[in-house]
């Protein structure tokens, strides 16, 4: 699932930087901390203690990020930043990130895998490519790669296919400046260029497939020209490739958005016109009247993921072209919309709008979404600029705030930008906010036992302890008759409510009541943190041995969520 990014205060292909190596802050998961926080009951908002110049939230697949520039880079932007990945209400460190990891149109070409290359060196000759994982782990694709005189380079992965695209810096030196595509050979440890030549251009690759690069040249003269490039078949030049005939434009114009639709479609734009080459019947199609915008910038105005790609026209249309057939959606408001896996989302008048691509039903939604979880909860705006959240699955929805594009990092957490430049976290589904149905306190006359219905069910309340986490006051009891009463399925014991803190006296232990009426046992203050906020160590209840009778002991809580499928 690949999520649209606008990602523009940082470039998008690594300018090589002073030497910073890699780091991953020792596999640690802390809470994001609050500098202010505000608890409606069912959500939280907080207001979290990022550097003034963090940029973000960003959003690509299941990764939600915060990049805060490098100290060393400072005041210039040398496009390296910290990045912090955000899950569970909780943050990861991973220093020294370039800017082109956080390309969402590369990310979606690499098939959601957050892969980016970084200088291991001092002299700017090796590189290494790394991943990151949805937990957070760093680990090594290519531990070390030699290139000289480089002055950009960026990387692409296809299974177990590595490229590089490498501009090379040979100023006052015989060869001239020119960019290649470089393919890396786990064996020998290095890396070779696809097809050697010595004329002057510079290459960008821009998708890869099953050994078969798709390759953007821009000539010395300014043109330029699709190619393919074969890394299985060789001849004296190496890796071989040739032209898409046909693909050849002037200086003035350009190719966008190229991208394999299968192992045997290209499908790109050209002059704004989309096309689509067959490669084994080699036949170049031109779709006249499916125009790409060129009043917006164009990496703002398509998407791809996978075998789809979405688009608005010149007027914002919304085109969607599924394995290189293209049909008319609707028009999209200020160009807006959000491709996924499957599903189109786009903003349309006043609200917002899901079209499924398996079923072509269209569904109206309260607001333009920006981020989903790739299920059933989304995010967005509505067109007041508020920030909305909705589970469609339950219509469950909450108004958290005022900003601009929010994004999920899961189906709990929500971050968007506020108006003041500062990043805010919404949290739902809180365990005190989980329900359990209806609840009502109830008596017989002249019995002293007080009874919890639930769900029809009746619950004897132990003692006065319980019945105080479930209500503030004994006015909330009502008085029954018997036979009303009695109606009720007997239930047992009523348990402490959930999302109650409690711990025994003797014991420095901090529990909180699950769903199961269980108690778990926050394992450390971070996760009592990132469900509690900075309230955690406040109104914790004190129990005893004989409470363990109704309450037992349930699975410690590690994460946030370890406690929602309590």
């Amino acid at each position: 699932m690949t999520k649209k990014l606008v990602f523009s205060v940082i470039a998008l292909a690594m300018a090589v930087s002073p030497f910073l190596s890699v780091n991953a802050d020792n596999g640690n998961w802390d809470a994001a901390i609050s500098a202010a926080a505000w608890n409606y009951g069912d959500y939280r908002v907080e207001r979290i203690a990022f550097a003034s110049d963090a940029v973000g939230p960003i959003s690509l697949g299941d990764f939600a990020l915060v990049a805060e520039p490098v100290d060393s880079c400072k005041p210039n932007d040398c496009g390296v930043y910290d990045v912090y990945m955000l899950k569970d209400g909780m943050k990861r460190l991973l220093t020294n990130v370039p800017a082109e990891a956080f390309d969402a149109q590369r990310f979606s070409i690499n098939d959601g895998r957050f892969v980016f290359v970084s200088q291991i060196d001092w002299k700017g000759d090796h590189y290494a490519v790394t991943e990151l994982d949805s937990d957070g782990n760093a680990g090594q694709i290519v531990d070390d790669v030699f290139f000289s005189g480089v002055e950009d380079i960026s990387v692409i992965i296809d299974g177990y296919d590595t490229y590089f695209t490498v501009a090379h810096d040979y100023t006052g030196k015989t060869s001239v400046n020119q960019a290649g595509v470089y393919l890396y050979d786990a064996a020998e440890g290095d890396a070779d260029i696809i097809g050697k030549h010595y004329e002057l251009r510079n290459e960008q690759l821009l998708d890869a497939t099953d050994g078969v690069a798709l390759i953007k040249m821009e000539f010395d003269s300014g043109n330029k020209q699709l190619w393919l490039g074969d890394t299985h078949n060789y001849n004296n030049l190496g890796m071989t490739r040739e032209a898409i005939s046909g693909t050849w434009i002037d200086p003035d114009a350009d190719i966008f958005a190229g991208h394999f639709v299968n192992d045997n479609t290209v499908e790109f734009f050209m002059n704004y016109v989309r096309y689509t080459y067959d490669i084994d019947s080699e036949t170049l199609t031109a779709f006249d009247g499916e125009y790409l915008n060129w009043y917006r910038d164009a990496a703002d105005s398509y998407q791809v993921n996978g075998g789809l790609m979405a688009w608005v026209d010149p007027s914002d249309t919304l085109y969607l072209s599924v394995d290189g057939v293209a049909e008319e959606i609707d028009t999209a408001k200020d160009g807006q919309f959000l491709l996924e896996d499957g599903r189109l989302f786009y903003a349309s008048g006043l609200e917002g709008k899901m079209y499924d691509v398996d079923s072509g039903k269209t569904t109206s939604l309260p607001f333009a979404v920006t981020d989903s979880d790739g299920d059933e909860v989304v995010v967005g705006l509505d067109a007041g600029g508020n920030v909305q959240y909705l589970d469609m699955a339950t219509d469950r929805s909450y108004e958290l705030g005022f900003g601009s594009a929010p994004v999920l990092s899961d189906d709990m957490h929500v971050y968007w930008m506020g108006m003041d430049g500062s990043i805010y976290e919404g949290t739902v589904s809180l365990p005190s906010a989980k329900s359990v149905g209806d609840v009502r306190a109830v008596k017989v006359l002249g019995d002293n036992t007080v009874y919890l219905i639930v769900d029809g069910e009746r619950l004897a309340v132990p003692s006065e302890k319980t019945y105080f986490t479930w209500f503030s006051s004994w006015n909330d009891v009502d008085t029954v008759s018997a036979s009303t009463l009695s109606a009720y399925e007997d239930g047992g014991t009523a348990t402490f409510a959930p999302g109650t803190k409690v711990k025994l006296a003797y014991d420095p232990k901090v529990y909180v009541v699950g769903d199961d009426g269980k108690l778990h046992w926050l394992m450390t203050e971070t996760v009592a943190y990132s469900i509690f906020g900075s309230t955690w160590n406040k109104g914790i209840v004190s129990i005893t041995q004989q409470d363990l009778v109704t309450n037992p002991l349930g699975a410690s809580v590690s994460t946030e969520r370890d406690l929602q499928s309590a």
